[in-house]
């Protein structure tokens, strides 16, 4: 259906002055680890976007997107299975040396392909890492003036209302609750769809009262130089991916019973959550954050690298208690072009945990170390892409590959067969999702 109608649509249709386009993505998904009855053997997920821009006058330009999302074929649709609504929608302003973006928008402030700086945008987590590359940051509403003067450039941008990072605490492969988790058992007064009837509610999500003196706030100095670049940013907001505060009661629970706290955490049984609901509050804290980085020509390669640190920051001990630490992040990155049609990148990713317990931390170390690569070739005069995406934990030897040959059909249709595979231990960041392993086959309609 999606596919069909974009098909109908002219590629890159302009009227008058103003162009129109978009892009539908058709994916089916085929698990290859069909070992638990709660799991989606089998997902179709489609997205449709379609982006008008419009210049009016000579210095006014406006933007306006959509983005309608449908999974279907899953063991069970949510509400978290459908999406229509506006994604972009702003009006840019210029006068001589200044621009002013006013209204619903992403902002790319990220000089390295694994950017830690980039905040201004929450992140749509919903499938862990594999989101197509234009949807992975969501769009919100924002203030953003540019000054360029000379090879400077000054920004200021202002975030009114606080939105989260798209992040499900249960009810699909990806959820932080397994499915299946909360249903071991089916009879008598509370089974897993109970709770809504009775008025349980497990946890409460409290997020920033919507007025202007609690917005996020961000300053970037840019430096643009004839072969590196150079840039400062500092950020003063609340965290984006707030972590569940379990209540005292519940948590002291949950620490006398056999086994760890997570194995606890995920067999919980109906009447347990009945007996200590609310089990949870999730409350972001404000934060701020100082960065910089760097980008440019080295030889035959391009380099970036960025460093940023961040306070407080949020972690849960082995225990799943909330404490507070300082955060030094760095990253740095080097891709060229190879014989052979052929493009690698790589890049180094490392985080240093500050104030760090004797007990230890949930799926963080004080040492955390990533290495991330792409390896790309062009074949066929470009009709062929054959791609392999990898991220290797250092510090605990998980990892995720993404092998996949994309084929342009015609210039606006791209057949896509690909692999998504995890591995990692036990209470490791990979580990928890490797039973989401799949094979997939994916159309691309550009118009």
């Amino acid at each position: 259906m999606f596919l069909a109608a974009a098909l109908l649509v002219p590629a890159g249709r302009a009227v008058a002055d103003s162009t129109f386009g978009g892009v539908v993505y058709s994916r089916l998904n085929l698990d290859l680890q069909q070992d638990d009855p709660w799991e989606d053997h089998l997902e179709w997920r489609n997205k449709l976007f379609v982006r008008l821009q419009s210049d009016v006058g000579d210095d006014t330009q406006a933007v306006f997107s959509t983005l309608l999302e449908h999974n279907t074929l899953t063991s069970q649709e949510t509400v978290a299975d459908y999406r229509l609504g506006l994604w972009e929608g702003y009006v840019r302003f210029r006068w001589d040396d200044f621009e002013l973006f006013a209204g619903k928008q992403i902002a790319d402030w990220g000089m390295s392909d694994a950017s830690v700086v980039d905040v201004l945008n929450p992140r749509d987590l919903t499938e862990f890492v594999k989101v197509e590359e234009e949807f992975a940051k969501l769009p919100v509403l924002m203030l953003r003036g540019v000054y360029i003067t000379g090879d400077e450039q000054f920004e200021l941008a202002y975030v009114p209302f606080y939105v989260p990072s798209e992040l499900s605490l249960y009810g699909s492969d990806w959820s932080l609750v397994k499915r299946g988790a909360l249903a071991d058992i089916q009879e008598g007064d509370l089974d897993a769809d109970a709770f809504a009837r009775q008025g349980i509610q497990p946890g409460y999500e409290e997020y920033p009262p919507y007025n202007a003196v609690n917005g996020m706030v961000a300053a970037r100095w840019l430096h643009l130089g004839y072969d590196f670049d150079y840039q400062i940013t500092v950020m003063n907001g609340w965290e984006l991916l707030p972590l569940f505060k379990f209540e005292p009661d519940f948590l002291t629970y949950v620490n006398s019973q056999e086994g760890s706290a997570r194995e606890t955490l995920e067999s919980l049984q109906p009447q347990e959550i009945a007996a200590y609901a609310p089990l949870y509050r999730s409350r972001p804290i404000r934060q701020t954050q100082v960065g910089g980085g760097f980008a440019g020509i080295l030889g035959d390669s391009t380099v970036r690298g960025e460093v940023s640190v961040v306070h407080p920051q949020e972690l849960y001990t082995s225990r799943f208690e909330l404490t507070e630490h300082t955060i030094a992040m760095g990253t740095f990155g080097i891709d060229r072009f190879l014989p052979g049609n052929i493009y690698a990148n790589v890049n180094y990713l490392g985080a240093w945990v500050g104030q760090y317990p004797d007990e230890g931390l949930y799926l963080i170390d004080r040492y955390n170390h990533f290495l991330l690569g792409v390896l790309r070739g062009s074949y066929l005069g470009e009709t062929l892409a054959p791609e392999i995406r990898a991220i290797v934990s250092l510090s605990d030897f998980g990892w995720f590959v993404n092998p996949k040959i994309p084929y342009k059909l015609t210039d606006n249709l791209q057949m896509t067969l690909g692999a998504y595979i995890i591995k990692g231990g036990e209470d490791t960041i990979f580990g928890q999702f490797q039973d989401n392993s799949y094979t997939y086959l994916q159309a691309k309609y550009s118009f």
